[in-house]
């Protein structure tokens, strides 16, 4: 199980140990450092959920410190609480929130407040990560499909092109490439109006229309348009597979 970790930066001691104090009931890992310098190598080698920086550091403030933290894409997303004993509140509040800190509180910190705020902080920041980790693993599962369909239509003798419900090219086997003396890459992601000639290209969209509907096979004759507008007539043969259409030159 993934221990909970919360950096806790500030130059005084006794006030380092006394918020540390605070935060022990939350069933977390507390990293300490004396000062910002030390709290971005401390950053540097553990993946902590919430960081609380004081603001009034010798060397390297918090707002300082907070600045390096936001400018690092691994840190950029953790949640920064400042720590302040300055009474000059709004000013401090709003040079904070600019760097991109997400919450203030006035030292000495009332314990059950201080607790709450960054319990809160850590559920958020365990959310953030689980939908990042989940996009990730999306994107990691589209480039495999990628991968597969490629493999897929290359391997099909026949000229081969697939477009999306949008009328997107979204793949094409190099076999359809040399048919309209096109570059394949030229033709990936484009419309595939534009190797349509134009009054065919209606009846293009209601077929696709059509076959994505049923779910069934169908077949058109169309006429294709291949580099310099030179006109190909052709036979699609179409079958629908998850909100797009694979199409064969017969």
């Amino acid at each position: 199980m993934e221990i909970t970790k919360v950096l806790l930066v500030d130059d005084d001691p006794i006030s380092l140990r006394f918020h540390s104090k605070f935060l022990k009931e939350l069933d977390i890992e507390i990293l300490t450092a004396p000062s910002g310098k030390d709290g971005l190598e401390i950053l540097s080698h553990n993946q902590v959920s919430v960081i609380i920086l004081d603001v009034n550091m010798p060397e390297m403030d918090g707002y300082e410190t907070a600045a390096q933290i936001k400018l690092n894409n691994e840190t950029s997303a953790i949640p920064i609480i400042f720590l302040s004993a300055d009474r000059k509140e709004n000013i401090f509040k709003g040079k904070g929130y600019e760097i991109g800190a997400v919450d203030y509180i006035e030292k000495p910190a009332e314990p059950q407040l201080f607790r709450r705020k960054v319990s809160a902080l850590i559920n958020l920041n365990k959310k953030q990560r689980e939908g990042q980790a989940e996009q990730n693993k999306l994107k990691i599962s589209l480039r495999q499909s990628d991968s597969i369909i490629n493999l897929l239509i290359e391997s099909m003798p026949n000229p081969a092109f697939i477009v999306d419900s949008n009328g997107l090219l979204l793949h094409c086997n190099k076999p359809f490439a040399l048919t309209l003396e096109k570059d394949k890459n030229e033709l990936i992601n484009s419309p595939v109006s534009d190797i349509l000639k134009p009054d065919q290209r209606d009846s293009f969209r209601a077929s696709l229309t059509s076959t994505l509907e049923k779910g069934s096979a169908s077949s058109l004759s169309i006429i294709l348009l291949a580099t310099g507008d030179k006109e190909i007539e052709a036979s699609l043969s179409g079958k629908a597979s998850e909100g797009s259409v694979l199409f064969q030159l017969l």
